[in-house]
């Protein structure tokens, strides 16, 4: 921070805590990242870039009890924390979220590759995944 040298040190006392040293680093190294990652709408135009919320619910992976906004949705799943995690990298990197639903093996071809197929209910909902 501002060009200077840090140190992290950690003082083990009983085992217990060894073993819960790389998770702590691992905190601290999200929770970093974090702060470090502003967004905005895309629809409103010369909208101001936006920070996470102070609750940061994403850390919510390396706790037994997830804290979330007031009025949030609480995901006590770890492989859907998980998931969000690595899906908030993935838009980071300007790559498309992983969402392991596979819809092009379980639909008709036709509805994905035929662009003068009827608009039905099915083509409106895989339109933002393809």
């Amino acid at each position: 921070m501002f060009g200077g040298t840090n140190t992290i040190v950690m003082h083990n006392v009983c085992e217990d805590s060894l073993l819960a040293a790389p998770v702590i680093l691992d905190l601290a190294i999200l929770t970093e990242l974090a702060t470090r990652i502003s967004f905005r709408s895309v629809d409103v135009k010369d909208s101001e870039f936006q920070p996470f919320t102070t609750e940061l619910s994403i850390l919510s992976y390396m706790f037994k009890a997830p804290i979330i906004q007031e009025g949030g949705h609480v995901i006590n799943a770890l492989n859907k924390q998980r998931a969000s995690i690595l899906n908030i990298v993935r838009a980071c990197l300007g790559l498309a979220p992983e969402h392991h639903m596979d819809l092009e093996t379980k639909i008709p071809p036709f509805v994905l590759n035929d662009p003068n197929a009827p608009a039905d209910e099915h083509r409106k909902l895989l339109q933002p995944f393809y």
